[in-house]
């Protein structure tokens, strides 16, 4: 028992330091979380039904997996069943949900490995929204693709587009951020801009057109710093550090300490040190300049992280913390990054989206480990593998569609690499003993001739 003690802490000391300066940059959709490590490698994880995981597969995963193998991404947007990215040499990717064209590369049709838009290499900046898409460029421009029966794309008709189509002829574009039928953007110049489908009076002066089909201006300050997009309410942050909200506020996601949604801008608090702000579908999260963290709106699922399900229609503070560098909000899921480099997650946990190997919600921050890959090298007859239950107790099963297990050989080594139970071939009975293990994190590969899958598992 003693010895079992003794390897249990140093492997959760291990692990803390594996986890310095792991994760770099976070984005989630609706049901998957994507993130960028510090090394530029890229990692999803959560509901994988359109291949918005881009691995590969379809399979849902509740632990980080690899996209690609390759270590030169940028950055990252995930939006509702697909995903954006730009990697280092500026060209642009896009995988998963294709049925609007959303990915633009000129098809209808899913993907679930990354596919490059285009033959340009001067992307910027990328965003994902529900069904439609955006993205800047390194000379400023915008451009939209995708869905547009509201005019969301910002071209002056209704016409979907499944490649990027210019915004204008205009330059000195430096944010954009996309809702569910709708866009708005930031320029260089500070001014801020809408277009779109509005459900409530979108442009904060109490004006209440339904559609917008090209960018209008909402009012005309020229201090705005940074915008973020919920499902129908609208967060803005200016340069003296206010945070401003208007739109629906059905559960007190604009932080205001009422339900009343707003037809014109409205400061949050009085509060001039507010650094960054994230609007998930009807709940928002915003960093302040001394680290902290706080959250308000639509809680069901935790996704406040204040360790109740009550919604929340202040803001109020998510742990004493002070160490909080970057948040991101989803449907029914939060994420930050702290200034560590390690990752946290809390909020619903249906597909396996927090990333801590569960499916159980947790509405106080969990960490997602970052150790060991998690790959899939040349392997189709195994496109549908998969390990369960994870974490496990005593064994795990390995499912896959072939009926003749014999074929297949496992070994499983522990966080440090060290092959813990030799290569042998899996049984007919698909079952992994793993009642000589001690508790930690360990990876399983499994191969044949064909090539082999690593996947992570936690052994409790």
């Amino acid at each position: 028992m003693k010895a079992k003690i003794h390897v249990s802490i140093a492997c959760i000391l291990l692990s803390a330091h594996i986890q310095a300066q792991c994760w770099q940059q976070i984005s989630l959709g609706s049901a998957h979380s994507m993130a960028i490590k510090s090394d530029n490698s890229l990692w999803g994880w959560g509901a994988n039904y359109n291949g918005e995981l881009g691995d590969g597969t379809t399979i849902n995963t509740s632990i980080p997996i690899q996209v690609d193998g390759v270590s030169d991404w940028q950055a990252v947007s995930a939006g509702i069943g697909y995903t954006l990215a730009i990697k280092s040499d500026g060209t642009l990717w896009a995988w998963g949900g294709n049925y609007y064209g959303q990915l633009g590369d000129g098809t209808f049709i899913d993907k679930i490995t990354p596919v490059q838009i285009g033959s340009a290499n001067d992307w910027q900046y990328v965003a994902a929204g529900a069904h439609h898409s955006a993205a800047i460029k390194n000379d400023g421009t915008l451009w939209t693709w995708g869905h547009n029966y509201h005019g969301q794309l910002g071209i002056g008709t209704h016409n979907g587009k499944y490649f990027p189509v210019q915004v204008g002829t205009g330059t000195g574009w430096q944010q954009v951020e996309l809702g569910l039928a709708y866009t708005v953007a930031i320029k260089s110049d500070g001014s801020l801009w809408f277009w779109g489908e509005s459900k409530v009076a979108v442009l904060g002066n109490g004006s209440t057109s339904s559609n917008y089909k090209s960018p209008t201006q909402i009012g005309t300050d020229i201090y705005w710093q940074q915008v973020a997009a919920g499902r129908f309410h609208y967060m803005a942050l200016k340069s003296d550090g206010t945070l401003w909200a208007w739109g629906d506020n059905s559960a007190g996601q604009l932080g205001i300490g009422t339900y009343a949604n707003q037809d014109t801008l409205i400061q949050i608090d009085t509060a001039t040190d507010w650094e960054q702000v994230k609007a998930g579908s009807s709940h928002t999260g915003s960093i302040k300049s001394d680290g902290s963290l706080w959250m308000w709106g639509w809680n069901s699922y935790g996704q406040i992280g204040n360790g109740t399900n009550v919604t929340q229609k202040i803001p109020v503070q998510v742990s004493p913390d002070t160490e909080w560098q970057q948040a991101a909000t989803g449907i029914f899921h939060t994420m930050a990054i702290k200034d560590d480099g390690t990752l946290w997650a809390w909020g619903g946990n249906f597909d396996g989206f927090l990333g801590n190997g569960t499916n159980i919600n947790a509405n106080t921050p969990v960490q997602v480990l970052c150790t060991i890959s998690s790959t899939k090298t040349r392997f189709p007859s195994a496109s549908n593998l998969q390990i369960f239950p994870n974490p496990a107790e005593n064994y795990l099963l390995v499912r896959t569609t072939s009926i003749n297990m014999s074929e297949y050989t496992f070994t499983v080594r522990n966080i440090l690499g060290e092959v813990v139970i030799p290569q042998q071939r899996l049984t007919n009975n698909r079952r992994v003993d793993l009642n000589n293990l001690l508790e930690g994190i360990y990876s399983i590969t499994i191969s044949n001739e064909e090539g082999r899958v690593t996947k992570q598992f936690i052994k409790v």
